[in-house]
């Protein structure tokens, strides 16, 4: 079995439960510049929904710093789920998916960002 890494997006700071969820199964993240003077947040990152028969993406801005964090994260969550679903074929077994709730920690962001190690 391997879990599919999701996104969620809290209303508010205290909320329980997620006001809008993202399967990121099939996704692609690009971090973009805007250059738009009047904008404080013009680092922005999407996520392009690159399998489906409909293009779609998010926008989302934060600053420099976070963006990198973010994109950093969600590119390593992917990596690891293709890993996991690459393992799971490699043995033979069947891989059903299911999608938890798992904790992020942003706090484990590193310079590999910065050195090109991943890329969007």
């Amino acid at each position: 079995m391997v879990d599919v890494p999701v996104l969620h997006m809290y209303w508010y700071e205290t909320s329980t439960s997620p006001s809008t969820s993202i399967i990121l199964r099939d996704v692609d993240v690009k971090p973009i510049d805007k250059d738009i003077e009047k904008w404080k947040n013009v680092h922005c990152f999407d996520i392009i929904r690159s399998k489906c028969q409909v293009s779609s993406s998010r926008t989302f801005a934060a600053s420099a710093d976070e963006r990198h964090e973010w994109v950093y994260a969600i590119n390593l969550a992917l990596a690891e789920y293709s890993r996991k679903r690459k393992q799971k074929q490699f043995d033979g077994k069947a891989s059903p998916e299911r999608n938890i709730m798992r904790p992020t920690n942003l706090a484990s962001y590193d310079s590999r960002w910065l050195e090109g190690y991943f890329s969007a």
